[in-house]
C-alpha cells in the first residue's frame, strides 16, 4: 500500500465526543525505553479507560462506534455518489472488524468472568502458562542487538496481559463462530494462523536445541539487523506522509509491518492519530501491546481487493462462481468458504513469492528458500493447532491433509485475489486518486488505492478531503506519467489476472490508442496498451489493456517493453516477468482471448522515475 502526504486533521466536533463516549480519562503519554544509537527516545500516547459500559458489550459498543464515526465524518459512498457509507450495513460490519475501541481495556487475569467474551475465549484456550511457553521472555528482540528490546516482555503475566488487551480492543478477534462449530474452534485457527506466521516472519532460526520451533516467535522485533536504519527502508511514500528523513519504515512487530501506509493506517487505528507511527515508527518496536497489537492489526484488516485473514479462517469471506476446477488453485467448500483457508492466508501476506515458488521469479536458490518458507509456515499451524487443542479428529480435510516440511501454498503465485471472482466487494479504502496525476473523491470504495486511506481508521476521511479534495481546485496539478505506450501485432492474445477495471484508481487521462490494424481473415490480431494507474514522482503503476482485433481466438503470446534504466520493478500482477537489461518480457497469467474482445493484462509498478515504458512489442 501507498499513502499521502501532510498531517492528521483535528476531526469535527461531533466526531470527538463520538470517540470519547467510551472513555473515562484524557490522552496521556508514556515515555519509551530510551534507544541505544542514535534514535532519540519517543513516547507512546495512552489511551483513556474504557468504561463499564463498553466493557458489557464491546462488540455492541464498536458496532455503533463505527457507525457513528462514519456518520459523524459524513464519508459518502463511491458506487452512486449520493448514498452515505454510514446506510451500507455490509460495509459498515467490515469497518467495524477492522477498528479498535477508543480506549485502552482493563483485563483481569484472576477473574476471567470480568473479561470481553472474546478475551474469556483466548484465555480458554491458550493460557498464561501456555503463553509462557510460546512466547519466551528472554528471546523476545534477543536478534536485534544493539537495538532497545521492547517494555512488557521480561515477565510473562505482563505481556500475556498486553496480548489480551489488545486482542479485547478488537472484539471481533476470537468473538466470532464464522462456519465453524463454536467460538472457541473458530479461535484456534485464529490463534494458530497468526502465530504460524509470526513465527515465520520473527522466529530464531536455527531452532535452539532444547526448544520446538513454535516457541521462537519474536526473536527479532525488528527486521533483521536493522536498527535503528542501517538496512532497506522501505520509505516509498514516507515523504507524502511528512515523515522525518531519518526514519526508515523497515518490518517491525509481530507481523513485521512494512512501509509507511501501513505504519499510518495501524497508527490511525491504534491511536485516532495517523502521525503517531509516521513520526516515530520505531515505536512499533517500543511495547509489548504495540508489538503484539500490529499482528492482530494486519489480522483484522482487509485490503481490498484482498479480504482479512480473519473473514477467510473464519469462513465468512465466501467468493462467488467458483467452479469446482477452482480458481487460480482456490477451491470452496459446500458452505461456500475457501476450504485450503491457511493457505488463502499465506497468499494475503507473500503470495508473490511464497504461493507457487517453483513457478516464480529468481534463481534455483531463491525458489528453494521460498520453498522452504511457505512450507515453514504449514508446519507452525499443525503444530499449533496441536498446542491449541486441535485433535486429529477435529481438523478438517484440508488440515489433515497438510504434511509438515511437505506442504506448501499451491495458490497460483502473485496478488490471486485480483481476480474478479475472488474479490472483496465491501467498501474498505477511501478514493485519493493518484498523486501528480488524478485527484479523488474521498468516496469509499470497493477496489484498492495507490494512496492506501482506509476508511476503518479515524481521521482518515479528514486526511482525504486536506489532501485529495476539491478536484477543480487542483484542475491545474501536473500530470505524470501521462503518456500511455501502446503496440499491436498479428499474432496471439491475452491475459488477466490483474484487478477488474475497477480495481486500481483512474489514471491521467492518456492518449487514445492507435487506430486498429486490419485482420486478414481467421487470423488473430493483437494491440497492446498501458495506462498509467497512480503516480508519486518517484515511481508509477501502469496497467495493460490487450484487444484481439481479428477474427480468431489468440493463445500464447508474450509481449515486452523497456524501462529506462534508473527504474526498478518493485509490484507486479496478471502474469510473470523477466528482465534483460532494460528489456521486460512479460508472460500474462491467461492463455486465450476471443475475438473482438479487450481484457485487461499484465500491470505493474516501478521506481526511480516517472517515465512511462516505450517499445512495447508483441512477441
Amino acid at each position: 500500500m501507498r499513502v499521502s502526504r501532510a498531517g492528521f486533521g483535528v476531526m469535527a466536533a461531533t466526531l470527538v465526543v463520538a470517540v470519547l463516549a467510551g472513555c473515562s480519562a484524557g490522552v496521556t503519554s508514556s515515555a519509551a525505553p530510551t534507544p541505544k544509537g542514535d534514535a532519540p527516545a519517543a513516547s507512546v500516547p495512552v489511551l483513556p479507560a474504557c468504561s463499564g459500559a463498553v466493557m458489557a458489550n464491546t462488540q455492541g459498543y464498536i458496532n455503533t462506534f463505527t457507525k457513528d464515526r462514519i456518520a459523524a465524518e459524513g464519508i459518502p459512498a463511491g458506487w452512486d455518489g449520493k448514498s452515505r457509507l454510514a446506510d451500507d450495513a455490509k460495509s459498515v460490519a467490515v469497518l467495524a472488524k477492522a477498528a479498535m475501541l477508543p480506549c485502552e481495556p482493563a483485563i483481569s487475569l484472576t477473574d476471567a468472568a470480568s473479561n470481553p467474551p472474546n478475551v474469556q475465549t483466548i484465555s480458554s484456550i491458550m493460557s498464561q502458562e501456555l503463553w509462557a511457553k510460546l512466547v519466551l521472555a528472554n528471546k523476545v528482540g534477543a536478534g536485534e542487538a544493539p537495538a532497545p528490546l521492547p517494555t512488557g516482555f521480561a515477565n510473562s503475566a505482563d505481556s500475556y496481559r498486553s496480548f489480551l488487551r489488545v486482542a479485547a480492543r478488537f472484539p471481533y478477534f476470537c468473538g466470532e463462530q464464522g462456519i465453524w462449530p463454536s467460538v472457541a474452534a473458530a479461535c484456534q485457527r485464529e490463534l494458530a494462523t497468526v502465530f504460524a506466521h509470526a513465527i515465520q516472519e520473527t522466529g530464531e532460526k536455527p531452532v535452539p536445541a532444547g526448544e520446538e520451533f513454535w516457541q521462537t516467535s519474536l526473536f527479532n522485533t525488528r527486521e533483521l539487523t536493522c536498527y535503528p536504519n542501517n538496512c532497506t527502508a522501505y520509505n516509498t511514500g514516507a515523504a507524502d506522509y511528512g515523515a522525518p528523513s531519518t526514519a526508515g519504515f523497515y518490518g517491525r512487530g509481530m507481523k513485521q509491518l512494512s512501509y509507511v501506509t501501513n505504519y499510518a493506517a495501524f497508527s490511525a487505528t491504534y491511536f485516532g492519530d495517523i502521525k503517531v507511527l509516521v513520526n516515530n515508527p520505531d515505536l512499533v518496536s517500543a511495547t509489548a501491546d504495540l508489538v503484539l497489537g500490529s499482528g492482530i492489526w494486519f489480522a483484522m484488516s482487509p485490503q481490498v481487493p484482498k479480504p482479512s485473514m480473519h473473514d477467510v479462517v473464519i469462513g465468512l469471506y465466501q467468493p462467488s462462481s467458483i467452479p469446482t476446477s477452482g480458481v487460480l488453485g482456490v477451491f470452496t467448500d459446500q458452505d461456500g468458504s475457501v476450504r485450503e483457508k491457511f493457505a488463502a492466508t499465506v497468499n494475503l501476506i507473500n503470495g508473490a513469492v511464497e504461493c507457487s515458488p517453483e513457478n516464480g521469479q529468481g534463481t534455483s536458490a531463491e525458489k528453494a528458500l521460498n520453498l522452504q518458507r511457505s512450507q515453514n509456515r504449514f508446519s507452525n499451524y499443525v503444530a499449533l493447532l496441536g498446542v491449541f487443542g486441535v485433535t486429529e479428529s477435529m481438523r478438517t480435510a484440508a488440515e489433515q491433509a497438510i504434511v509438515p516440511g511437505t506442504t506448501y501454498c499451491t495458490i497460483a503465485n502473485g496478488p490471486a485475489f485480483d481476480d474478479p471472482a475472488l474479490q472483496y466487494h465491501s467498501a474498505f479504502y477511501l478514493d485519493t486518486g493518484a498523486p501528480g496525476s488524478t485527484y479523488g473523491t474521498c468516496k469509499a470504495v470497493t477496489y484498492g488505492q495507490a494512496i492506501a486511506l482506509p476508511a476503518s481508521a479515524q481521521g482518515m476521511y479528514k486526511l482525504c478531503l486536506d489532501l485529495y479534495g476539491d478536484p477543480k481546485a487542483r484542475a491545474s496539478a501536473s500530470v505524470s506519467p501521462s503518456a500511455s505506450a501502446s503496440a499491436s501485432a498479428s499474432e496471439s492474445p491475452s491475459a488477466s489476472e490483474s484487478p477488474s477495471a475497477s480495481a486500481s484508481p483512474s489514471a491521467s487521462a492518456s492518449p487514445s490508442p492507435s487506430p486498429s490494424p486490419t485482420a486478414s481473415a481467421g487470423a488473430a490480431l493483437l494491440s497492446v496498451e498501458f495506462k498509467a494507474s497512480s503516480s508519486w514522482g518517484s515511481g508509477y503503476c501502469m496497467k495493460s489493456t490487450v484487444t484481439n482485433n481479428g477474427a480468431a481466438a489468440a493463445t500464447g503470446w508474450r509481449f515486452s517493453f523497456d524501462l529506462t534504466g534508473d527504474q526498478e520493478i518493485s509490484d507486479t500482477w496478471g502474469g510473470t516477468s523477466t528482465r534483460s537489461g532494460n528489456t521486460v518480457t512479460v508472460v500474462p497469467a491467461l492463455s486465450t482471448l476471443a475475438p473482438s474482445v479487450s481484457a485487461e493484462s499484465f500491470g505493474f509498478c516501478t521506481e526511480g522515475g516517472s517515465t512511462p515504458p516505450s517499445a512495447v512489442k508483441v512477441l
